[in-house]
């Protein structure tokens, strides 16, 4: 990213994707756990949501973390039709934890975070991000 230090500044990356179609519900309460673990051990925060069988999520921390997972996101056959909706430094963080939605998890692990006013964002930024395609206001 021009401009931005990538050993320590803070940056968000928000995409949404389709769940490709052979995934298992197995298969996607792994990538839930997998998610959070890896995400939670890397300092990044925000929210992974499954919807409908697209996923949509946001990530934020260090840009050479985000950009990390970003590629590995990227290369992951578990993701069809990636759409980045946003790639951008921010002054501070607006997710306090990492969360996960819409996945049938049974026992969450017992530290796991729960979601948060703070997580609305993503649903507005999605929102807008819709409202440009269709070359509108998202008000």
């Amino acid at each position: 990213m021009r401009g931005v230090d990538v050993s320590s500044d803070l940056v968000e990356f928000a995409f949404e994707s389709q769940a490709a179609d052979d995934l298992t519900p197995e298969t996607l309460t792994r990538l839930a756990r997998q998610s959070w673990s890896g995400n939670v051990r890397a300092g990044l925060t925000g929210e992974l949501r499954l919807e409908d069988g697209r996923f949509f999520q946001v990530v934020e921390g260090r840009c050479a973390d985000v950009l990390r997972l970003a590629a590995r996101i990227i290369a992951d056959s578990r993701h069809c039709d990636i759409r980045v909706l946003a790639f951008r430094a921010l002054p501070a963080r607006r997710h306090a934890a990492w969360t996960v939605q819409g996945f049938d998890l049974g026992a969450a692990p017992a530290e796991a975070p729960r979601a948060t006013p703070a997580n609305l964002h993503f649903l507005q930024a999605r929102a807008a991000a819709r409202a440009l395609e269709l070359g509108r206001s998202a008000s």
